[in-house]
């Protein structure tokens, strides 16, 4: 008979799996992607931002390119349906190490690790995108697993943990949480050996000088092999300080700030609930888990992007805890904690995962982050030149139109200058007074901005205002604007949308406007044909024009959107026209 912890063990697997099987809801991947493909085309590691056109001679730290190579190599063999598939088998390797490392912690159990690792992959899930921070969460979780398996033995630390970590020096800046923790664990041996001094009367100072002797050989070790691979070196690795201790960049990576419980509800209730055994079992706490664990849960309430990594060091000491709380009474509630687990699973993934509006189940582009109507209309219709883009968008133009459109600034933090995020690029995007000088001064003729929500529509709407712009090309949340050059006189001639604004409103259009609207949405359904200002356009348009037939068909359209509801004036507008036709 097939044993059942296997079947448990395979269940969390696949619930792991689908927990990280969403859309690409991430900006960064395009520029990895392209990165992959630079290393692969050049044979060597990119030193500049050859990739910008605003700051194409500044040094740019790059310091996770192997992954970006993966990456690249996945999308061109496997398209978006590889990349997603293949970050989605990244996190549940991730988390069959968690599980591992709770199973060692777990004094027998397996419902206690099933239980932990599981919510585990409920807070960590929000943070399974397709980007080089996986390998080092994956490394990350190796470190923390082998350690605790080996930390006494000098092969493991004086040749095991230097190997690994230059491994992850040259995958990931993401290297300094495996410093951290190695380092914290030096701090546990020098604390638990004093203790034992005090106790015993004799002091064993070995263990802390065999772990100081191996973060001494991993820290020399990462610098040689850094040196040698690197055109930056070991400065690579000061990124991650730098990005957590400087309150601008905080204000300008939403990843850099702190939590909030609107947002990250889970995690701070998985705090919590850390917490509360922490205080339940404080006589029976293990410094050698809890510091870790503890250390990692300010950082992550400070900053968002350390999740994944408290998510890791916190499982091993969360089944400790709560296998000494609980083990009394775990003969009486393993069967129903097994099928309560599996429930779980279901309604997680039935209830949480497929229908979330923000991580699309599947595969595919989240439209918010990635305008594919928009790209497509460029790279067909648009003569090559250079354009302003929203950060967001920069990673997309490098994935889907490079070398055509080169991007104003994509999320790339360490290959542009400090004072041109400050300086230039916020101050443009926010549509500040001298924004024209900077498009002049950077010989701007197109501008990629956002109009969607819980975005800044400022320099869209100035773009609209200025008779020297003309709206080419939109959908529910990105905006294309031309300038009304020769060079795209063309252009604007076939595809200016003299009427329709998708910021405007503007559905009263009458007689001759009514037919112009009629026909600019209609176009604009040809690119983006589930856009839903177009849509509505297109549908009252109909109306008015007396077209009852294709005004029902286009409000059924709009009807049957996922994720989307809509006010009782939609209702009775398509009402009104089924009674036009006697239905």
């Amino acid at each position: 008979m097939f044993p059942v912890h296997l079947l448990l063990t395979a269940g969390l697997l696949l619930f792991a799996f689908l927990s990280a099987c969403f859309h690409v809801s991430d900006v960064d991947v395009g520029f990895h992607i392209r990165t992959g493909r630079q290393v692969l085309e050049s044979g060597g590691i990119p030193a500049t931002n050859t990739f910008s056109h605003t700051c194409p001679d500044a040094p740019w730290l790059l310091h996770q390119w192997w992954p970006g190579v993966l990456f690249a190599l996945v999308f061109d063999t496997f398209g978006i349906a590889g990349i997603i598939i293949f970050k989605a088998l990244l996190a549940t390797a991730i988390v069959g190490v968690m599980f591992w490392s709770a199973c060692k912690e777990a004094r027998g159990s397996i419902t206690i690790p099933l239980w932990v690792t599981c919510i585990g992959v409920t807070v960590a899930c929000v943070r399974f995108f397709p980007r080089p921070y996986m390998f080092s969460a994956l490394l990350f979780a190796l470190l923390v697993l082998f350690d605790r398996r080996w930390n006494d033995r000098k092969p493991w630390q004086w040749i095991g943990v230097p190997l690994l970590l230059a491994l992850w020096s040259n995958t990931h800046a993401g290297v300094m949480y495996g410093f951290l923790y190695l380092c914290l664990q030096v701090g546990v041996a020098v604390i638990e050996g004093l203790v034992t001094a005090r106790r015993d009367g004799r002091l064993n100072p070995m263990p802390a000088i065999v772990r100081i002797g191996g973060v001494t050989a991993a820290v020399a070790l990462s610098a040689i092999t850094l040196h040698v691979i690197s055109p930056h070196g070991v400065k690579v690795l000061l990124l991650p300080v730098i990005y957590f201790r400087d309150p601008f960049w905080q204000s300008l990576i939403a990843e850099f700030r702190g939590l909030a419980w609107s947002t990250d509800w889970r995690i701070l209730t998985a705090m919590a609930a850390l917490l509360v055994l922490q205080i339940a079992g404080v006589r029976r706490t293990r410094l050698v888990l809890a510091i870790p664990a503890w250390v990692l849960a300010l950082m992550t309430f400070r900053s968002q992007r350390c999740v994944l990594f408290f998510v890791i060091a916190a499982i091993p000491f969360a089944t400790d805890m709560a296998a000494v709380l609980l083990t009394r009474w775990r003969g009486r509630w393993t069967v129903a904690a097994c099928g309560a687990l599996v429930a779980f699973w279901v309604a997680n993934t039935v209830l949480v995962f497929v229908p979330d509006p923000t991580y699309h189940f599947g595969i595919g582009l989240y439209p918010r982050l990635h305008p594919m109507q928009v790209y497509d209309f460029m790279r067909k219709e648009v003569p090559p030149q250079k354009v302003f883009n929203e950060m967001r968008y920069g990673a997309g133009m490098l994935w889907w139109l490079y070398p055509d459109f080169r991007p104003f600034i994509d999320g790339r933090c360490e290959a542009y200058p400090k004072t041109f995020w400050r300086d230039v690029y916020r101050p443009t995007a926010a549509a500040d007074p001298g924004w024209r000088d900077v498009f002049e001064r950077y010989d701007i003729g197109g501008a990629l901005v956002p109009i969607g929500r819980e975005t800044d529509i400022r320099l869209a709407q100035a773009l609209h205002a200025d008779p020297r712009w003309a709206l080419v090309a939109f959908d529910d949340n990105a905006a294309l604007f031309l300038a009304r050059s020769e060079l795209n006189a063309a252009v604007i001639k076939l595809h200016e949308y003299a009427l329709l604004w998708p910021l405007g409103g503007g559905f009263q259009w009458q007689g001759e406007q009514a037919a112009v609207a009629l026909s600019e949405a209609r176009r604009a359904r040809s690119i983006y044909s589930d856009g839903i200002y177009a849509g509505l356009v297109f549908a009252r348009m109909s109306l008015v024009t007396g077209d009852y037939e294709a005004a029902v068909a286009a409000y059924d359209r709009l009807l049957a959107l996922p994720h989307m509801k809509f006010g009782e004036a939609i209702h009775r507008d398509r009402d009104f026209a089924l009674s036009q036709l006697g239905k």
